[in-house]
């Protein structure tokens, strides 16, 4: 690799990292911050809740709904901890990073990267679960989407 590629390389891998440690953060706030709305969103969605406004689809995957609260809290909660464990793995590779420790921040980026994709693999299986894609396609792109985003920056931190 030339001498100078090797500098862009170090600030674009810390770039997405401190960039992802701030938005997964922010994502941890916000969901601490509304937690009744938080956890009506997710009601609605393990209720399935889209295939019953109009025009209503008649699935037969509807047996799949979950209607208990305790899970819905449950999957909140999950998802909230997930979500800052994902933040926490991305400030420890910045962290790295900002003291100019490239090797040890690259092997705390792969971690954060591999975790970052779990999180997303986990929003992928429950789109599935939930048919998501009968009526909430674009939420399901974008959890595509970011865990094409975590293949991605593992490939970055591997290079």
């Amino acid at each position: 690799m030339e001498s100078a590629a090797l500098p862009a390389l170090v600030w674009t891998k810390a770039t997405l990292v401190w960039g992802l440690f701030i938005w997964m953060t922010l994502n941890v706030v916000n969901h601490l911050s509304d937690l009744s709305g938080m956890r009506h969103g997710v009601g609605a969605f393990m209720r399935m809740e889209s295939l019953d406004q109009p025009p209503p689809i008649p699935s037969p995957l509807k047996w799949r709904r979950v209607e208990s609260a305790a899970l819905h809290t449950l999957a909140v909660a999950a998802i909230i901890v997930l979500q800052a464990i994902s933040a926490l793995l991305f400030a420890w590779s910045a962290w790295w990073f900002a003291h100019g420790d490239v090797r040890y921040a690259t092997r705390a980026g792969v971690w954060a990267f591999t975790w970052f994709g779990a999180i997303w693999l986990l929003f992928i299986i429950a789109d599935t679960w939930f048919v998501a894609w009968l009526r909430l396609d674009a939420l399901q792109r974008t959890h595509l989407l970011l865990l094409l985003l975590a293949v991605a920056g593992s490939v970055l931190m591997a290079a």
